[in-house]
């Protein structure tokens, strides 16, 4: 547990890695701080998708559009345990999932914690050489990771896609441009779809 975490009263959850290698795949790894773990994938997809679009400056920036039509397009073409993500994003041509990367390149890193009252924060560390495209193609292979961990559970996987269409809605609107949205978007959505 950091100090910040110590000091604000709140637990870490996990960490993860976004692993870029140069065979052109991305990797997850996930460290669990918390049990049932699962749960809390779901809420780094909708930390990490809220925290990328408020950085790449919300729905005026072409970068954050393009996190949201991905995300859309691959909702739009029904999440269930066949989904890949990157080819229903039409960017399969360029990047791949990969279980277990060669040898990696760029690393985006982070943790969630959760606050006492439940809420969750995410922590991203991106290196200097990350660009729109890390970020976007992170977000798509977080999306895998979730629908693959929860493969056996179709309830899952529709809520999942509940959560993604809330906040893609959200967006859309013209939400998360305010730094608070980074955590109010993704936990109403997380409430509303699992709830």
């Amino acid at each position: 547990m950091g100090f910040f975490d110590m000091f604000t009263g709140r637990t870490k959850a996990l960490e993860f890695k976004l692993l870029f290698d140069t065979d052109d795949k991305v990797s997850i790894n996930i460290t669990p701080y918390t049990s049932p773990i699962r749960n809390e994938y779901f809420f780094l997809f909708g930390l990490y998708f809220s925290k990328i679009f408020y950085n790449l400056g919300g729905f005026t920036s072409q970068g954050a559009m393009i996190a949201v039509n991905a995300v859309n397009n691959i909702i739009v073409s029904g999440i269930s345990s066949q989904t890949n993500c990157f080819k229903e994003a039409d960017c399969d041509d360029v990047i791949q999932y990969a279980q277990v990367p060669t040898s990696v390149v760029n690393q985006i890193s982070g943790s969630i914690s959760v606050s006492k009252d439940g809420n969750r924060t995410i922590w991203l560390n991106l290196p200097s050489n990350t660009t729109e495209q890390h970020l976007v193609f992170g977000l798509i292979a977080l999306m895998q990771f979730v629908i693959n961990e929860n493969i056996d559970n179709q309830n899952n996987l529709t809520s999942f896609s509940l959560m993604c269409k809330s906040m893609v809605t959200a967006y859309e609107n013209g939400a998360g441009t305010d730094m608070r949205d980074i955590i109010i978007i993704p936990m109403a959505a997380y409430y509303e779809a699992f709830i």
